[in-house]
């Protein structure tokens, strides 16, 4: 197992946001930090768009300097029929060829790192979603990669 730790929670459901906390190292002393946010509710056939960020609270050793983000992947787990359609931001996002991953592809991911992408939501669409992320990383002196999770629920 990777040495940080995963954690999973559901914010409120009238909150359209998410910030959730997890060790990434062996030590406590760094955490990386993930926020999700969807930018207001969603409509049926339309598009939402969600913002997201990564950023590091605590002191970091060389081993564990936040600019020593090798590597990460970001897994939007989304409701049957829900679609990516665009990423942007820092970090050189770019949608997997099957569309369900987003990959950072900068030679040097920057910390704290902001992007977002746009859902297309499909017209029979109504009541309550969860969008739930998995996110993979890899730091400078780390073994194997660390996961996170978060998931935020959404209202038409």
């Amino acid at each position: 197992r990777a040495p940080g730790r995963s954690t999973r929670a559901t914010s409120s459901p009238r909150a359209a946001s998410s910030t959730r906390m997890a060790s990434s190292t062996r030590s406590a002393d760094i955490t990386l930090q993930v926020s999700q946010k969807a930018n207001g509710n969603y409509r049926p056939g339309t598009t939402l768009e969600v913002s997201n960020s990564l950023s590091v609270q605590g002191q970091a050793n060389s081993a564990q300097d936040p600019a020593n983000l090798l590597s990460l992947l970001w897994r939007p787990n989304l409701p049957k029929g829900w679609t990516i359609t665009a990423v942007s931001g820092e970090g050189s996002p770019s949608l997997s060829p099957d569309g369900r991953e987003i990959l950072f592809t900068a030679g040097r991911l920057p910390v704290p790192l902001r992007f977002s992408y746009r859902i297309a939501v499909p017209a029979d669409a109504n009541g309550k979603h969860q969008l739930s992320t998995q996110i993979e990383y890899i730091q400078a002196g780390m073994s194997n990669p660390a996961q996170l999770t978060d998931t935020v629920t959404i209202s038409e």
